[in-house]
């Protein structure tokens, strides 16, 4: 359903704010000077267990969905064990450098260092993600000793 938007009146002329229609800019877009192709790696998951064994899948700064859609961050099409859209979220938090995982949209739970998931869990390097047949293991790249502005900082002579 479209929203109703109010129709401009003949008295007063309409005007759009100017940054109204321009995309969302991602975290490391505003916080790097230097321009980039994609949004940089903060991290992996390397798939220990299941069909995916020994494959690692790319995280980007802000939420990854993980399902077995297509249109998924993290895709492990044809899982069946693994809801197709959003059985959970890895989230990287880049103010505070750390990694979130949290329940997705789906009725299927997920786990934790087999402890299940129902709000959100503060992951740790080497943790193990578990959806259905699928075990995941997070790999840190940004943590409180690196992240990708300190390189742009250190150019500067800042600390």
């Amino acid at each position: 359903m479209e929203p109703v938007r109010p129709q401009p009146s003949a008295a007063a002329p309409v005007q759009s704010l100017p940054d109204d229609d321009v995309p969302t800019r991602r975290y490391y877009e505003e916080a790097i000077a230097t321009p980039v192709k994609a949004e940089p790696v903060v991290g992996w998951l390397v798939c220990t267990k299941g069909e995916y064994f020994g494959q690692s899948f790319t995280l980007k700064s802000g939420r990854n969905f993980i399902g077995r859609g297509r249109d998924m961050d993290i895709c492990l099409e044809g899982e069946r064990s693994v809801s197709r859209d959003r059985h959970a979220v890895i989230v990287y938090e880049p103010k505070e450098r750390m990694f979130l995982a949290q329940a997705g949209d789906a009725r299927e739970l997920f786990y934790v260092n087999d402890d299940v998931v129902l709000d959100h869990v503060v992951l740790k390097a080497n943790d193990i993600i578990s959806l259905g047949k699928v075990d995941l293991m997070i790999i840190p790249c940004c943590t409180k000793e690196f992240a990708w502005e300190d390189l742009e900082k250190k150019e500067n002579g800042q600390s």
